[in-house]
């Protein structure tokens, strides 16, 4: 036995027990018809006759949807300025203009907080690391032997200041070597964790790479 369809014209869907498809059962049952009602055309909407408004109609209204709303609030179309206005409070610290719940922003409320004062905290400074080699290394943007990442050697930082930038001598062989060409910071005691500026000498690269501990006693002899 074949499956139903529906009884309405040009219609091929499955039908029910009605002998109408879903569709057009719903459509009899609201209009008394198989067809859809035809829609009169709806007005075109007009503008807000409120002088300077340009709105268009809620439609069904008289008035736009801010006219409207202005007048069911206040009584009147005129919008409404606030008598006291909300006060924003500026923080009270010289030279910030962030917003403060009291009489600071937050920032410098936990700054008083922690530390007493308002003021930024002197820069701490930079602690020093091993490289892995022995070598302590530091960071010091002003050292003017520093890479460009302001990394530089504690030894070296420290004799460079006790004999400034040079030209120097080997402490060895006594050829003149200078901080960006040839010129190694030797251990007098060969411990690389003394950089004490006594501890430390200028030496050129072949020097500094012979020296051990029975040669530095040979020549102290």
């Amino acid at each position: 036995m074949g499956e139903r369809t529906c009884s309405a014209p040009d219609c091929e869907k499955p039908s029910g027990s009605h002998k109408l498809c879903a569709m057009h059962r719903n459509r009899w049952r609201r209009h008394g018809s198989y067809e859809l009602p035809v829609q009169p055309p709806q007005p075109p909407l007009g503008i807000c006759p409120i002088p300077g408004c340009e709105t268009r109609l809620v439609r069904g209204r008289q008035l736009c949807g801010m006219h409207r709303a202005r007048y069911r609030r206040n009584g009147h179309y005129d919008k409404v300025r606030r008598r006291n206005p909300k006060r924003v409070r500026i923080c009270i610290v010289e030279g910030c203009s962030m917003h403060a719940g009291g009489r600071m922003c937050s920032t410098h409320y936990l700054r008083l907080k922690n530390t007493g004062t308002t003021d930024l905290p002197p820069p701490r400074p930079p602690s020093a690391w091993d490289q892995g080699n022995g070598y302590l290394m530091t960071v010091d943007h002003a050292c003017p032997i520093a890479n460009r990442a302001g990394r530089v050697y504690v030894h070296r930082r420290a004799l460079f200041d006790a004999i400034g930038l040079g030209p120097h001598e080997c402490h060895w062989c006594h050829c003149h070597v200078n901080w960006f060409a040839g010129l190694h910071v030797d251990h007098v005691d060969t411990d690389r964790r003394n950089n004490a500026a006594t501890n430390l000498v200028p030496s050129c690269q072949p020097c500094n790479a012979r020296r051990t501990n029975r040669w530095t006693k040979r020549h102290a002899a």
